[in-house]
């Protein structure tokens, strides 16, 4: 990380967030929290971001999501996890946009990394790396994870040892969706087992590093040429599957399946007169001006 002052940070109110706010407040010029409003302690977890942004001097800024802003975002599903990330994603990105700031500090760690490999394991995904990237883009955004090498454990104990405020989310204790199952899995592991499981996955992502940079290259090009058709089908069939889970991962596109995959391959492949395809609840892939497009 650049120790110029130029960065947005997301930060909701957590260990996590404020132990990163805490160690790189002198490098945010802006904090950005959502509020949900979907449970008690909410309120409470922005007056602790704010309280802090005050005190030291910080920009804050805020998104209180209502209804209709929920009901905008509806056609990509009814799964609240998956609706709230792109919520805030797009409102970290628009805000970065309108202050002129292209970087984001968001603070996933150890734990998350492995949550998300368990995760996208049991989906079966043709992802070349598990886990979460300690540097990744979202529109015109960077993103980086400062915190992604430190375990939950040392981020608790950074809090202790410098008396920051924050919030638990206790509904992180209920097993009403996907991560919070497996977080409560991984939490009976001892820590020899995590570092073992860790070092497992951090090895499958090294023997997967050269045709994962590949795809990489391959995806941005396609993504210069605005999803141009033309130049997807000249892309090598070894790397299209990729290519596609790439997009529509991107594009928030929840639920990807190989059979999916293949749809949409085939869709573009062909030379018939179809323009759209239907790859959701209200969500559908267009051919326009030979561009692949998604709404």
């Amino acid at each position: 990380m650049s120790n110029v002052k130029k960065y947005i940070a997301a930060i909701s109110g957590g260990p996590d967030s404020m132990a990163m706010l805490h160690k790189y407040r002198k490098q945010i010029m802006t904090v950005c929290h959502v509020n949900y409003q979907k449970r008690d302690s909410a309120n409470r977890d922005m007056m602790i971001v704010q309280d802090y942004c005050l005190k030291h001097k910080i920009k804050f800024c805020n998104l209180i999501v209502t209804k209709n802003i929920y009901e905008k975002y509806r056609k990509y599903g009814d799964n609240f996890q998956n609706i709230a990330r792109l919520i805030r994603y797009d409102y970290f990105s628009k805000t970065a946009h309108k202050l002129k700031i292209q970087n984001l500090l968001v603070a996933h760690n150890k734990d998350d990394f492995i949550e998300t490999s368990i995760m996208q394991l049991k989906r079966s995904t043709i992802a070349l790396f598990l886990g979460i990237q300690q540097n990744s883009y979202y529109q015109d955004l960077n993103i980086y994870r400062p915190l992604i090498t430190m375990w939950k454990k040392d981020i608790l104990a950074y809090c202790k040892k410098n008396k920051i405020p924050y919030g638990l989310d206790e509904t992180n204790e209920l097993q009403l969706y996907e991560r919070n199952k497996v977080r409560h899995l991984v939490s009976k592991w001892r820590p020899i087992d995590k570092k073992q499981y860790y070092d497992k996955v951090q090895r499958f992502n090294h023997k997967h590093h050269a045709v994962y940079l590949a795809i990489e290259k391959a995806y941005k090009s396609w993504k210069k040429h605005q999803f141009d058709i033309l130049v997807y089908k000249k892309i090598p069939n070894t790397c299209k599957p990729y290519i596609l889970y790439k997009y529509l991962r991107e594009h928030d596109t929840f639920n990807v399946s190989l059979n999916k995959i293949k749809l949409i391959h085939q869709f573009l492949m062909a030379n018939n007169p179809q323009t759209e395809l239907r790859i959701g609840k209200n969500l559908y892939l267009f051919k326009s001006n030979n561009q692949l497009k998604i709404h």
